[in-house]
């Protein structure tokens, strides 16, 4: 089910009668099941009786892109070669410029499809490329529940401005479906091989960035499918209890394939749903938060540059109040990405980060809350934080990082008990990390993991 909502064209350009074949420019919906952008492209070739190519382009130095998450999403297109040309779809992927690749792959084609842009960079390219092909372009919103302009308006204050908006609106967007079958499933002549992925490691992507690595899963649609009926069967139950502990094993480790597309997070709301469990724990990061970053980057530009522009006024104000406060500690970027500082918790969280590509939520809390107070200014803070986050966590350069670090220096927040550094703004300190958790335990699981490193 495609709702209205969901979709934009550019209504002045009409279907080409001369077109070969419907093309729809995967790029952030990496997956088959729940993908709308790819249910309209086959629903508009069997309208017109034409074969679909979809086309996946591997761009050579995507900003803040390193190894780690090539080799993640490699891993799920692979995946996808094998799945697309099973329901006889063409798949081909390409690596160079979309300004070039994709007018190219336009000239043969009726119309265009495109999936959605949320982040600057992805969003500036299909914008440029939408003006050079010349063809009707239907972009899709497919990697949320509710499409961003209809849950809500305008950027929204605080999580409690939009959840009503979005409860009152999920019976009618978190729908699942069936892909249909596509009709006309001729093989496409004189489209360019694909690329060989692993290959392009040692050619093109050579000037990419290795990062240390231990696997807690591999990318794809399957790995995500699998571990979502896994953490529904086996964790889903005690989520909202435990979810908070960092020395558990008790998260969902969805975010990754969220973020590369190769699962909706429609799918995961129906899982979770039907299983009859207490969900409300999920559904509110699932839904609620996730859906407020994502109005957040939509509605506010300003969102990984400047910090002024994206805080409330008393934010703003009590970090100002305080911007002269002495720090007792100040790290530099180097010391800080290095997990050398003298705070064993955040040097743990720092390492998670590094060796997996993951950190524990309250740890992301707590790392980003002592970056601000290890920083000589607010601004330096922000942007070592950004830094690091896009850097090493597979799940970096997306809404939910960004709205997460925000939230850090007050947005989406409201006033504490004022503090040295923070003013009224939220603290967090290691005896809170005592008190509440068995933070030792979580130590002890990262040492672990380093020992793991360098066997």
């Amino acid at each position: 089910m495609i709702q209205s909502e969901r979709v934009k064209t550019n209504s002045s350009l009409g279907f080409d009668e001369t077109g070969e074949y419907v093309l729809y420019w995967m790029q952030s919906a990496q997956r088959i099941k729940n993908n709308h952008a790819l249910e309209l492209s086959i629903q508009l070739a069997n309208k017109h009786n034409l074969p679909l190519l979809v086309c996946f382009i591997v761009m050579e130095r995507y900003p803040g892109a390193n190894r780690r998450h090539y080799e993640f999403m490699f891993e799920g297109i692979e995946v996808l070669k094998t799945e697309l040309n099973g329901m006889g779809i063409s798949f081909t992927v390409q690596v160079g410029d979309v300004k070039t690749l994709i007018p190219g792959f336009s000239k043969r084609a009726s119309l265009v499809v495109f999936d959605d842009a949320i982040t600057r960079p992805l969003k500036l390219m299909k914008e440029e490329v939408e003006q050079l092909i010349q063809k009707q372009v239907f972009s899709v919103e497919t990697n949320v529940i509710v499409p961003i302009e209809t849950a809500y308006p305008k950027e929204a204050y605080a999580a409690y401005a939009i959840r009503k908006a979005l409860q009152r609106q999920a019976a009618y967007f978190a729908i699942g479906f069936e892909s249909s079958q596509l009709k006309n499933k001729s093989i496409i002549g004189n489209v360019p091989e694909s690329v060989h992925l692993e290959s392009l490691f040692e050619t093109k992507l050579s000037h990419l960035e290795a990062l240390p690595i231990i696997k807690l899963t591999k990318g794809g649609e399957h790995e995500a499918l699998n571990r979502l009926k896994s953490f529904v069967e086996n964790g889903l139950e005690h989520y909202e209890s435990v979810s908070n502990h960092p020395e558990l094993d008790a998260t969902s480790h969805l975010s990754a394939f969220i973020h590369f597309g190769q699962l909706s997070p429609i799918t995961v709301y129906e899982e979770a749903m039907k299983s009859g469990q207490n969900a409300a724990g999920l559904i509110e990061q699932l839904f609620i938060r996730r859906e407020l970053a994502y109005n957040f980057v939509h509605y506010n530009p300003n969102y990984d540059s400047e910090l002024i522009k994206i805080l409330p006024d008393w934010a703003i104000k009590e970090l100002a109040r305080h911007r002269i406060d002495e720090r007792p500690y100040v790290y530099s970027l180097e010391i800080l990405e290095q997990g050398k500082t003298h705070d064993s918790y955040w040097n743990a969280a720092q390492k998670e980060m590094v060796l997996t590509g993951y950190m524990h939520g309250t740890m992301r809390m707590y790392w980003g809350k002592k970056i601000i107070e290890w920083s000589k200014t607010p601004e330096e803070a922000f942007k070592n934080m950004l830094f690091l986050n896009d850097k090493y966590q597979l799940d970096g350069r997306d809404p939910n990082g960004y709205a997460g670090i925000a939230w850090c220096f007050g947005k989406h927040d409201r006033p504490f008990s004022e503090r040295a550094i923070f003013g009224k703004v939220r603290y967090m300190n290691a005896e809170g990390l005592k008190r509440k958790y068995k933070i030792e335990n979580y130590v002890e699981k990262v040492r672990k993991l380093e020992d793991q490193s360098w066997t």
